[in-house]
């Protein structure tokens, strides 16, 4: 597992990602190494990639306020 800042524009922070992760009280974001990229535009749809991976169709994941 990997904790990234909640405001880090990577895969683990991602909608589109569907990778394993959780929000912690102090606002860090803990996530599986790897998760399925399911972006519509991205040339990483389908693909297996890592949780701090980025990408320019990074969307916030919803359950981050």
């Amino acid at each position: 597992m990997v904790t990234v800042p909640k405001t880090a524009k990577r895969c683990g922070t991602c909608q589109y990602w569907s990778g394993a992760r959780e929000i912690l009280k102090s606002g860090q974001v803990v996530h599986d190494r790897q998760g399925l990229c399911t972006a519509a535009m991205s040339g990483s749809k389908g693909k297996e990639v890592s949780g701090n991976h980025w990408c320019s169709h990074w969307k916030r994941w919803i359950a981050i306020t």
